[in-house]
């Protein structure tokens, strides 16, 4: 894998892992609204962000199952038909969630906090957790395959299997999915302050209820991202100890560009995490642009380098 390529890989990782959260992310907005209306309009602008998301996903990802690019060509067969399960769940979803924008802004105040509304969105969500379930399951057996140089076929990888009935395998693989869930739910939430910055001035709810969403998501991506961290270095741990993932070249640091890239392990993410805690806690969250932004670049710098380690 070409240290080109990898960060498109990063960045697409981002959206997809973005966008099967934020329907999730717009639900819980959606019935917290019933006690403070303002979160109706901040579930609405998270649904029209993860609609085009996932559109844009559905149109990447499709084209380039079309191409059959390199990674791609390592999936046949069961997988293969994984894959097109997940393009299929996230059109469903991205179908859903642009009905349910429709439907609140075309309804009546009234009818747009009806239960239908909340019944498509729940649609939705399901369907995004089928893309996030499956998409997660796909990418563990995929790097499971790459670095015992197995190509995956129409039946599961005996060592993969063997590696979850060992103790250290079933929590490495949990280790995994939770680093997933959590990196989804950061991500998420700072891809939606962008949103709703770059939403400012098309959606003029007021500056009191922007100060106080930004406000609120950075928070949480920071509590998120911080569990990530620590995700993060539980697995740093079980790999050190585990030979069950073959990763051995990953503590090697005699090329000067593995060197950097475990050096950005240990410093992107923190840096992070100081930026969203800045902007949870200031009064002014609005004029923390360039600090949403930078917590967005130090995090998929550091996801690209956990990437690289294990990849390159």
């Amino acid at each position: 894998m070409s240290y080109l390529i990898l960060p498109a890989v990063c960045l697409l990782l981002f959206f997809y892992l973005a966008s099967t959260v934020l329907p999730w992310l717009a639900l819980a907005d959606r019935i917290s609204g019933r006690s403070r209306s303002v979160y109706y309009k901040s579930a609405r602008q998270l649904s029209l962000l993860g609609f085009w998301l996932q559109l844009f996903l559905l149109l990447a990802l499709g084209l380039y199952l079309l191409l059959g690019g390199v990674i791609v060509s390592r999936f046949n067969g069961f997988w293969l038909q994984v894959l097109e399960i997940i393009l299929i769940a996230l059109g469903a979803s991205a179908v859903l969630l642009l009905l349910s924008c429709i439907w609140q802004r075309s309804s009546s105040p009234e009818q747009s906090k009806s239960s239908v509304g909340t019944l498509i969105l729940v649609l939705g969500c399901l369907h995004s957790l089928l893309a996030f379930l499956l998409g997660s399951v796909l990418g563990w057996a995929f790097l499971q395959g790459l670095t015992s140089n197995w190509q995956p076929d129409l039946a599961l990888p005996a060592n993969w299997l063997l590696d979850l009935t060992q103790f250290s395998g079933i929590w490495l693989f949990i280790c995994y999915l939770a680093a997933c869930l959590f990196l989804a739910l950061g991500v998420g939430y700072i891809l939606s302050m962008i949103w709703f910055v770059l939403r400012r001035n098309r959606d003029d709810f007021g500056r009191d209820y922007y100060t106080g969403i930004i406000s609120r998501s950075g928070g949480r991506a920071f509590f998120f991202s911080l569990l990530l961290l620590l995700t993060a270095i539980g697995n740093l741990v079980l790999t050190w100890y585990n030979p069950l993932p073959r990763l051995g070249s990953f503590f090697d640091l005699s090329n000067e560009i593995m060197l950097i890239l475990f050096a950005c392990l240990g410093l992107c993410l923190p840096i992070a995490l100081l930026c969203l805690r800045s902007i949870s806690v200031s009064p002014h969250p609005m004029r923390k642009k360039t600090m949403i932004w930078l917590a967005f670049l130090l995090l998929f710098c550091w996801v690209y380098s956990w990437l690289g380690r294990i990849w390159i």
